[in-house]
């Protein structure tokens, strides 16, 4: 949705193309995590299949406050 309200606000003429990339992010998004578990439990077991969820999971929450950051700013110059 970010993504989507991105180039909404700042890209209005590539709504459509914003839009069908959504479901190739999602493919690859899914083809990360499970090739990422299938290593977890291959390699630590699984024991160690929920840290290794959260871990993506507080990743992806700072790499989104780095983007929403790095919007902010560049709207505001």
């Amino acid at each position: 949705m970010f993504y989507l309200a991105v180039a909404e606000q700042d890209y209005p003429q590539s709504m459509v193309l914003a839009s069908s990339l959504i479901s190739i992010f999602n493919n690859v998004g899914i083809a990360v995590g499970s090739a990422a578990g299938g290593g977890v439990v291959t390699h630590f077991g699984l024991n160690w299949l929920g840290l290794s969820g959260g871990v993506f999971t507080v990743v992806a929450l700072i790499v989104l406050l780095l983007l929403n950051r790095v919007r902010r700013q560049t709207k505001n110059e």
